[in-house]
């Protein structure tokens, strides 16, 4: 007697319940520190950033894990935003565009791109970047922005200069780390548990932790390497000093 083969995507999702809560607490993880890394690269408005890797994180999530992730996802998005804005009613909603952007993206890729294995035929490379690289992020991007305007964290006037960063940081994220991370997830020599699993979120939360505390905005290396690109300037020797001395530049 054969053993039937199994399904792709079943190969990822960890049997028991406890599993599963194990794999939606670690996503969150990562996505709540990918997300302050991200933002902490925002110039336009500070809840729009043009480089935004969770995005590629939730797309990957869903397209290997399956639809019960999203908790991960809309917990983790809210929780970024929330600890931007300070507002509940914004961050609710941008959590549920960065959700449904995800849940969309992986929806469209099953259907018409061969799901995680989008990356195997050039036609599905090319419907991925489509469908979930320009389409999908422009789910986010309106959901995101038009709450920003409505609770007041954005002027009507912005709208297509924060929309457009908006969407050209999601769609940064999916073309970038999503192909990454489904690339190494279905690699043939890995045998996926749920510990595996989730040793490697609580490696890839550490690693943007460190990126976060190193080159985030607070960050004193962040400082140290603004003084540093200014005293190529010429005649900025002196500011430099006087910056890092504590005293008013001349």
């Amino acid at each position: 007697m054969q053993n039937k083969p199994v399904p792709e995507q079943e190969q990822y999702v960890p049997k028991s319940l406890l599993g599963k809560v194990m794999v939606i607490i670690v996503l969150t993880i990562a996505y709540f520190y990918a997300g302050k890394l991200g933002l902490s690269l925002a110039f336009i408005n500070p809840s729009a950033s043009a480089v935004w890797p969770p995005a590629g994180m939730a797309l990957a999530a869903f397209l290997l894990l399956g639809d019960y992730v999203w908790p991960a996802i809309l917990l983790g998005a809210f929780l970024v935003n929330l600890t931007t804005s300070g507002s509940i009613p914004s961050s609710l909603a941008i959590a549920l565009g960065n959700t449904t952007e995800g849940w969309v993206g992986a929806y469209l890729i099953n259907r018409y791109a061969n799901g995680s294995r989008a990356f195997a035929r050039a036609q599905d490379v090319l419907k991925f970047a489509i469908l979930a690289g320009l389409i999908g992020t422009a789910i986010s991007a309106t959901i995101g922005v038009t709450s920003l305007i409505w609770d007041g964290l954005a002027a009507q006037s912005d709208f297509v200069m924060v929309w457009s960063t908006w969407w050209l940081g999601d769609a940064t994220g999916i073309l970038i780390v999503a192909p990454l991370l489904i690339l190494w997830a279905t690699s043939p020599r890995l045998k996926w548990t749920a510990a595996r699993t989730a040793e490697a979120g609580l490696l890839l939360s550490s690693a943007i932790l460190l990126a976060l505390l190193v080159f985030g905005s607070q960050s004193p290396w962040a400082h140290k390497t603004t003084l540093w690109s200014s005293s190529l300037r010429p005649g900025s020797s002196g500011r430099l000093s006087a910056s890092v001395n504590g005293r008013p530049p001349p």
